[in-house]
């Protein structure tokens, strides 16, 4: 009997452009949740198996949690991919947030933020193995407002709706650069679990991510970052003065 491959539910898909690697990892999309349809329409294209549910996740959330417990027929989800709006994040005015409040003044806070709630309700009902939300580095430093209505960290909450199910996770700091990405792009990754032998390695002071492979200083013994430049090294040269020269046909999507 052949052993089925992990499953997969990607929450603010987008394109599915961020889930590809997840699939290349062996995981199977079985659903999919976007609010722009035509996005949508592309992550179908790139994720063909997977059932797509379009709309706001405010509306969708119930749709979301009973189409997928059909798809699973009774087992348990490996993965949920929660990647929400990250426009209303900031790092500056948690200070200023706070003190505010402490003086009575009800904030203006960015409602996109609180898309995480409806994620996490999700979550709560399919309880995955594993859960990973990718964001911005301000996530760490953003606060919403909860379902009762307190203003809170993204963070806390996240830590605290999903503790009392058993789950356990950090959220870490991550420049793409490191691992191998010809681009500096920081993110905030963020990764909760119920899978045991994970939970063991947090409480023994491990990480649930991989150490990084690559430096930008030559000297740390790592390899050194990979420029655009070295990423694009192996496709043809072209030249945008004209039409002609400014693709090549071995490449199709290289112009």
């Amino acid at each position: 009997m052949t052993s089925r491959a992990p499953t997969a539910v990607s929450l603010f898909t987008g394109a599915g452009i961020g889930d590809i690697g997840w699939s290349d990892a062996g995981f199977d999309f079985l659903l999919m949740n976007e609010v722009d349809e035509p996005r949508a329409l592309l992550a179908s294209r790139n994720f063909p198996g997977a059932a797509l549910v379009v709309g706001d996740i405010w509306d969708k959330q119930d749709e979301i949690v009973e189409e997928t417990l059909a798809l699973l027929g009774g087992s348990q989800l490996d993965l949920l991919t929660c990647t929400a709006p990250c426009q209303g994040m900031s790092r500056n005015g948690q200070g200023t947030l706070l003190r505010n409040i402490r003086r009575g003044q009800r904030p203006k806070l960015d409602p996109r933020n609180r898309l995480i709630l409806p994620g996490l309700a999700v979550i709560k009902a399919l309880r995955p193995r594993w859960v990973v939300f990718e964001n911005v580095s301000e996530m760490a430093f953003t606060m919403i407002e909860d379902m009762t209505g307190e203003i809170r960290p993204i963070l806390d909450i996240i830590e605290s709706e999903l503790g009392t199910l058993g789950y356990k996770g950090e959220a870490y700091d991550v420049e793409f650069a490191d691992y191998g990405i010809p681009q500096r792009r920081r993110r905030l990754i963020t990764i909760y679990t119920t899978v045991s032998e994970a939970i063991e390695l947090l409480d023994q002071g491990g990480a649930l991510i991989p150490p990084a492979s690559h430096s930008k200083d030559a000297d740390s013994g790592l390899v050194p970052w990979i420029s655009v430049g070295d990423a694009l090294s192996g496709f043809p040269a072209l030249d945008a003065s004209c039409s002609a020269s400014a693709t090549d046909e071995s490449e199709p999507f290289h112009r």
